[in-house]
């Protein structure tokens, strides 16, 4: 009859299904009491699924040391678990069964060969390091991992990883939004593919692309 579980409960004023979406979204702490992170398991139990994947700065899987480093600012112990969770990264996408896209504004990358903005004090030689591993890593996962770029200028997308239809997580800084319900994921999906659609650079030009990037000088 198109009505909620939670209408017949008298726990929500919403008779139809709109309640049952939105409580399907929960909140999750980024690492758990053995600073372990919960994308890590979530990769493990999505194993054979295609993962889509927007990045909150630059990919995970490809931070050189010495931007893991930088990102780390003298925490030692900080810089261990980036370590840790970038090495992870690599292995579950390096996996025979791994199918990967990844998309992001093409500016992220533009704006780290500058040195502008959060990467302001990166050396030039970290950021060329950086910069050249990226595109490495892309030409040698390609195809089972795919890189695309959009105009950041004309598109947004947030910080998530979408696990096939199982489940969705948008990054929100020590926390992840989680989101179970398999009506908002197949939304998610469908405005992730649309950036796809619409990016300036595509999977098979990524790696050429990186390479070109001018590194300004410190």
């Amino acid at each position: 009859f198109q009505v909620s579980a939670d209408w017949l409960l008298g726990l929500a004023e919403d008779r139809g299904i709109i309640s049952q979406a939105l409580n399907a979204v929960e909140t999750e702490q980024a690492l758990d009491s053995e600073n372990r992170t919960a994308m890590e398991r979530w990769h493990h139990e999505s194993a054979g699924h295609k993962v889509r994947y927007v990045p909150a700065w630059l990919p995970d899987l490809m931070r050189t040391p010495a931007v893991i480093a930088f990102q780390a600012q003298s925490s030692d112990q900080e810089r261990r678990r980036l370590q840790t969770q970038t090495d992870r990264r690599l292995h579950f996408s390096r996996m025979p069964e791994a199918d990967i896209e990844m998309c992001m504004p093409l500016q992220t990358l533009e704006l780290f060969a500058e040195g502008t903005g959060n990467w302001r004090g990166l050396p030039a030689s970290a950021r060329a390091e950086q910069l050249a591993h990226i595109a490495a890593t892309v030409g040698e996962l390609y195809p089972a991992f795919r890189m695309y770029l959009f105009d950041g200028r004309k598109r947004f997308a947030p910080p998530m990883t979408i696990f096939g239809y199982l489940r969705a997580a948008v990054y929100a800084g020590d926390v992840y939004l989680l989101v179970r319900s398999k009506l908002l994921v197949r939304d998610l999906v469908q405005g992730f593919d649309d950036h796809i659609r619409h990016a300036e650079v595509h999977a098979h030009e990524a790696a050429a692309w990186v390479r070109r990037l001018h590194v300004a000088p410190d």
